[in-house]
């Protein structure tokens, strides 16, 4: 919490509760200048729901919150992923001009595309490109529309990567490039 009184904030008065357990200023909940923060003991899980409220805070004069501030939110740990990639490696093709498509997945806060990128041997592709489509959580890669022709004998070398969760409090949790030949 960003907590700013011209007053000053009595640090004795301030009560959190995370996950239905109280804390006062101490060992897991900590005041510095306007910033109100809690460490957990242990780590939270990916998955777990957080909830929490600011019970009570009041100024070095002694005038306090009316009422709670609560809020929570989701742990979320792992990066969206790139699956079900077709054709898959190794696959012998039968057109100098293949489409791929692949699966996007996140579990719990779907992914982004702002950063998202296709390697075809040495050229890269960023998106937004008109090679790239994305429709709910499939995505394809025409190398026709990216202008990109190849010949009987050339092995195409794929890399898609740059995929991202759409994080609300804390940095993009960013996901492993998929590489296949």
């Amino acid at each position: 919490f960003s907590v700013i009184d011209s007053e000053g904030i009595d640090p004795s008065s301030v009560e959190v509760t995370v996950q239905g357990v109280s804390y006062s200023i101490g060992e897991q909940l900590y005041l510095e200048d306007t910033l109100l923060s809690f460490t957990p003991s242990e780590p939270f899980d990916h998955g777990d729901s957080v909830t929490f409220c600011l019970e009570y805070i009041a100024d070095t004069r002694g005038a306090g919150i009316e009422s709670p501030v609560c809020g929570s939110y989701v742990i979320d740990l792992l990066p969206p992923e790139i699956t079900s990639i077709e054709p898959t490696s190794g696959t012998v093709l039968h057109t100098h001009q293949p489409e791929f498509e692949m699966r996007l997945s996140d579990d719990l806060s779907g992914y982004n595309l702002d950063s998202f990128y296709v390697v075809v041997n040495s050229d890269t592709v960023f998106h937004p490109d008109s090679s790239l489509e994305f429709d709910a959580q499939k995505g394809s890669f025409s190398l026709v529309i990216a202008g990109m022709v190849f010949h009987d004998g050339d092995t195409i070398s794929l890399e898609l990567g740059g995929l991202q969760d759409n994080a609300r409090y804390c940095g993009h949790n960013l996901g492993s490039p998929a590489r296949f030949i």
